[in-house]
This record gives structure tokens, sequence and C-alpha cells, in this order.
């Protein structure tokens, strides 16, 4: 059983192995989504919760699934800091 997935060297495989294990109908996307995010954080013990709270900035990740599945912008602390302006 694996409850994390984590990566210190290519990021962008994370949200391809969520996707992939949500195709292959191992586990819903959110439930995949949280192997990367909240999981992690509950397993460390960390303060941060790795979800979405209101009153906390939040990093996020804008994932595009078609053709394949690539990261395509990403926030920190409320700024977009890569990829095209999508607002």
């Amino acid at each position: 059983m694996v409850d994390v997935l984590a990566s210190d060297y290519h990021t962008g495989s994370l949200a391809r192995a969520a996707v992939a294990i949500a195709a292959a109908e191992v586990i819903p996307i959110a439930a995949a989504v949280n192997m990367l995010s909240t999981n992690p954080c509950r397993a460390i013990g960390s303060p941060l919760t790795g979800a979405l709270v209101p009153g906390q900035s939040a990093d996020l990740v804008a994932v595009r699934t078609e053709p394949i599945v690539s990261v395509v912008a990403t926030w920190s602390c409320g700024k977009q800091v890569s990829g095209p302006s999508l607002g």
C-alpha cells in the first residue's frame, strides 16, 4: 500500500502519477492528489495541512491532462510564479 508520493528531482512526474492512478481506477483523482499534498504533510507531522484552507497561504499547480499530463502553471503564496497568465 502506498500513502505518499514524493519527488525531489522531477516534480512534474507527481502530476502524471496522480492522473495515472486515477485513470487506472485504483483510487479517485482527489485521493490521488492527496497522496502528493495532504498525506505527505501528515506523514512527517507537518503543521501545514497540504490542503486549501481559508486563511492559510497555498501553493497551487495547474495541470493539463491532454494530450499528455503536464504542469502548465504554478502559484506560490497567491502569486503566479510560472506558466502563462491564466486569468
